[in-house]
């Protein structure tokens, strides 16, 4: 999925709208012509080149440089000045990167999970060290009641070599040890990678959870990452108002007003497949939710939740995409960048275009172009969204950044 993008110089030419500094013409026009036929024009300002050639009958402009003159056969002499030197960007090599990714956990801490409980606490650690060994940046929210401060005094083990639970009131908690979580209970939370937001997730309410408890959640996640709602229950979503698959799709679309949060996620859970004898009830909801947004299912029944943790951690390795955003390399010693003069190639399975600029303040909709992550201070080149579906869809993709000519913008109507 990774591929290399080559930040690379470029000389201006009529691709670009608006040439370098003052726009020298090698070939000696001076914005006129080149004087043969006719004789030449001549230059409209003090930045042309070379004069042209006599011609036979030239007749003379006298606006700008030293034009031609009304005597039959002198051609126009063409502006005055110039400079030959082509005009070049900032040659640097990048790699794209990849989607990050944030995972948001609903345990079910109702007395019925005890067991379960324990797994997903010895599951997690392995489960995110093996996404983060594929090279991904990935943000675990749990979200569950907390465990105790006092682990071994408050816990139960529910049979011979199984894990000693620990009890957080009413229920049971979770508390997650290192290297993911901090080890400490309560407050296991190791910020940015582990964030434990306190949440009672009963056995038919984890969809209502995901959108209720979203205003403590949302500061961990970024927009345009790569999102995995993930539940553990032996029970159904059937507490209203969400306990279906089509109203928790819809109430997570409408959760944050900005596009990219939430414009790429699925939903995985385990639960149980039937009405096994470890099963509150079969998870029906859960089901549907998982095939809607191709997520990953587990069955609870089998008590074995480490090849479903690792088939998860495969599957989320597996989708994320390009991120579609590129940093600002430092300018060479001596050179300063300037945000007025960057452009972007964009070449797709070998054909290439040049993205025109989105202006300051305009709406990327299904604009084909590029903006900066601040107008005011830059540090990255992100595309809309119709181009970075565009870049993660193609067999082959490479983005040149041109640093140093005039930016070509796009014309918003």
């Amino acid at each position: 999925m990774m591929r290399k993008l080559v930040w690379s110089t470029l000389a201006c030419t009529v691709a670009f709208v608006g040439a370098c500094g003052s726009d020298p013409d090698p070939v000696g026009r001076g914005f006129g012509a080149i004087g043969a036929g006719a004789g030449g024009i001549g230059g409209i300002g003090g930045t042309g080149g070379t004069g042209g050639t006599a011609g036979v009958a030239g007749i003379g402009n006298p606006v700008g440089g030293t034009g031609g003159n009304l005597i039959a056969g002198t051609g126009g002499a063409g502006g005055q000045g110039g400079n030959p030197d082509e005009c070049s960007g900032v040659s640097e090599t990048a790699q794209n990167m990849v989607q990050p990714v944030d995972i948001i956990f609903g345990v079910d801490t109702s007395g019925s999970m005890g067991v379960e409980i324990a797994f997903v606490q010895q599951s997690l650690n392995a489960f995110s060290q093996q996404i983060i060994r594929s090279g991904i940046d990935v943000r675990v929210i749990m979200l569950a009641t907390e465990g105790t401060a006092d682990m071994t005094a408050e816990c139960i083990v529910f049979w011979p070599g199984t894990p000693c639970v620990p009890v957080g009131g009413n229920n049971f908690g979770v508390c997650i040890g290192a290297p993911l979580g901090s080890g400490t209970c309560p407050a296991d939370s190791n910020l940015p990678t582990y964030a434990h937001v306190p949440a009672e997730v009963g056995s038919k309410d984890v969809l209502n959870v995901f959108i209720n408890a979203y205003p403590q959640y949302s500061q961990h996640l970024r927009p345009g990452s790569l999102k995995h709602f993930v539940s553990v229950t032996d029970d159904d979503a059937t507490d209203a108002p969400y306990n279906n698959a089509d109203t928790f799709i819809a109430a997570v679309s409408a959760l944050d007003p900005d596009p990219a949060m939430w414009s790429t996620w699925s939903y995985s859970s385990i639960y149980c497949f039937s009405e096994c004898p470890d099963a509150a009830e079969e998870g029906l909801v859960h089901r549907d939710l998982v095939a809607k947004t191709g997520g990953v299912g587990g069955d609870l029944c089998l008590q074995d939740f480490g090849p479903v943790f690792e088939r998860l951690a495969s599957e989320v390795a597996e989708s994320v995409q390009l991120a579609c955003e590129w940093a600002i390399p430092a300018p060479p010693d001596g050179e300063s960048f300037d945000a007025a003069k960057t452009n972007v190639e964009l070449t797709l399975d070998s054909a290439m275009e040049l993205l025109p600029r989105l202006p300051a303040g305009s709406d990327c909709a299904d604009l084909a172009a590029w903006r900066y992550d601040d107008e005011a201070n830059p540090t990255k080149v992100l595309a809309c969204p119709s181009v970075c579906s565009r870049i993660q869809s193609a067999a082959d993709a490479s983005v040149n950044i041109v640093f140093g000519c005039e930016t070509v913008d796009i014309i918003v109507m």
